[in-house]
C-alpha cells in the first residue's frame, strides 16, 4: 500500500510539474455559483473532453482522462481525507490546478 501511495504521488508530482511549467498565469477558484453561463459552459465543456482523451497513467480499470482523475482521488482519499484538515486542504488545492 505503501509502494502504491508513493507511485501514485511520483505521477502526481509529475503531471503537476508539466502542468505548471507552461502556466504563467495564477489560477484562482471561484465558486460556481459566481461563474458565467459560459464559464459554467465551459468547465462542463472541458469535463466532456477529459471524458473522451485517451488515459495517459495506465491505471487498472481507467479508460479516459477523466477515469483516471476519479482513480488518482480514489487512491489518494484515504491518506488526505483522514488526516488533520490542515494537511489535507493543500493536496486538494494541488490536485485542483493539476
Amino acid at each position: 500500500m505503501a509502494s502504491l501511495f508513493r507511485t501514485n504521488t511520483l505521477l502526481l508530482l509529475c503531471l503537476a510539474s508539466s502542468a505548471f511549467s507552461a502556466c504563467t498565469t495564477k489560477a484562482r477558484r471561484q465558486a460556481w455559483h459566481t461563474l458565467s453561463n459560459t464559464e459554467k459552459l465551459e468547465y462542463i465543456n472541458a469535463e466532456l473532453c477529459l471524458m473522451q482523451k485517451p488515459t495517459k497513467l495506465g491505471l487498472p480499470g481507467c479508460k479516459t482522462r477523466f477515469d483516471e482523475l476519479q482513480a488518482v482521488h480514489q487512491l489518494q482519499a484515504y491518506s488526505t481525507h483522514f488526516v488533520v484538515c490542515e494537511r489535507s486542504h493543500p493536496w486538494q488545492r494541488q490536485v485542483l490546478q493539476l
